[in-house]
């Protein structure tokens, strides 16, 4: 499947997509298997743009290759539902991208995505999306050891705020994820009373403190999201 030259272009597919073939995913667009049977036996590989599916839908296919700047994203439609395959296989030398959609599920109670062969290349980005709350949670399960760059080759982004950090747990045969806390900005007007804005840059006044961490914050307006803030008449 090509779904397009943008990175905005969305190809639906309507009806399930079996047999003993495999898919391959080319183009910037996303292509979009949500809600879709798909249990086909072939590889699923992913050149380029995202290829967005349901874990518990999406059962059969043979290997993941998720190569440079490729993007899976596992739109997880209810809590506990994995999708499984015998092998995984992340980046081809710069490294590629796994979304997990939680939806408004929160944290997972079973791993998106399980596997016996997990193998990272590169400087791979598992990002969560959503809303998780503090605690720890799993995010792919796998067999043995995590090949090529291993663990390290694992690198997590949050929610705009969202505190935490990858766990290698090494016991379980698992990557889970260890959420903190959120440090949403606290109104404390200390420098003067302006709420001014930090596009990414730097920019803006440090008129706010973290809820979470207390640490002095500006309020940001980026293309990763902007800050849902706090007034309480604590400042």
């Amino acid at each position: 499947f090509a779904s397009g030259a943008l990175p905005s272009t969305t190809t639906t597919v309507q009806s399930e997509v079996g047999g003993i073939g495999g898919l391959i995913k080319a183009g910037a667009g996303v292509l979009d298997l949500l809600g879709r049977l798909v249990n086909y036996t072939g590889e699923t590989i992913v050149n380029a743009g995202t290829l967005r599916t349901t874990p518990g839908a999406h059962n059969g296919t043979s290997s993941i290759f998720v190569n440079d700047s490729g993007n899976l994203a596992l739109r997880i439609p209810f809590d506990g539902t994995t999708l499984t395959t015998p092998a995984v296989t992340l980046g081809t030398t710069g490294g590629a991208r796994i979304s997990f959609e939680l939806n408004a599920f929160g944290n997972p109670i079973a791993a998106p995505l399980a596997t016996t062969t997990l193998t990272s290349i590169g400087s791979n980005t598992l990002a969560v999306i959503g809303a998780p709350q503090p605690g720890t949670f799993p995010l792919i399960d796998y067999a043995g050891a995590i090949g090529g760059a291993g663990f390290g080759g694992l690198v997590l982004q949050l929610p705009l705020r969202v505190a935490g950090n990858l766990v290698d747990n090494v016991a379980n045969t698992s990557v889970d994820v260890s959420i903190l806390g959120t440090d949403t900005p606290r109104w404390n007007g200390n420098v003067n009373g302006d709420w001014d804005i930090d596009d990414g840059s730097g920019s803006g006044t440090a008129n706010w403190r973290g809820a979470f961490s207390g640490n002095a914050l500006r309020y940001l307006q980026i293309p990763l999201g902007n800050d849902t803030v706090i007034f309480d008449d604590s400042a």
